[in-house]
């Protein structure tokens, strides 16, 4: 091998460097490409949501023709703060009642005979004894002890003293 023969080689081998360079850019290119061709919505899928958005649509307006028509009495602002004040009152009592009966019910739930769970007592609860098996002679069967009927029964007939 002669030395122009060696000079042609590396000629060759850096124009195939080169070549080889710009085919990774362009594989590159063509990838992200392709990645956003794979995450856009097909012809189809894009005619069903237009479809679908265009019933939500009709849909929306028929609900809002009587309302548009002038047929709707405007609510006073005075008639709204009532209503508002009236929805958090019953909110907070609502609250106290859930803080009561899970206090309770974890005072009735300490009682628990061995050999049952609270699940257990939860199920027997409000399938027996708010039930037609209701008895006081049941509940020492399942696990359950007197107290427990007892708090059971304050929560369902003595909430309404907190009104």
């Amino acid at each position: 091998m002669s030395l122009e023969d060696l000079a042609a080689m590396d000629a060759e081998i850096a124009t195939l460097r080169t070549d080889i360079a710009n085919a990774k850019a362009t594989e590159k290119l063509l990838r992200t490409s392709l990645i956003s061709v794979n995450a856009t919505l097909s012809t189809d899928e894009l005619r069903t949501a237009v479809t679908i958005l265009e019933h939500d649509k009709k849909e929306i307006t028929n609900r809002l023709g009587p309302l548009r028509a002038g047929n709707v009495k405007p609510v006073l602002l005075e008639e709204k703060a009532r209503v508002d004040g009236e929805w958090t009152a019953w909110g907070r009592r609502a609250n106290t009642r859930k803080k009561i009966g899970l206090e309770l019910w974890g005072v009735c739930t300490e009682e628990v005979e061995e050999g049952k769970t609270r699940e257990d007592v939860w199920v027997w609860t409000f399938h027996g004894l708010f039930g037609q098996d209701a008895n006081l002679n049941a509940p020492r069967r399942n696990g359950v002890s007197k107290a427990m009927i007892k708090f059971s029964w304050m929560i369902e007939n003595l909430t309404g003293l907190l009104d």
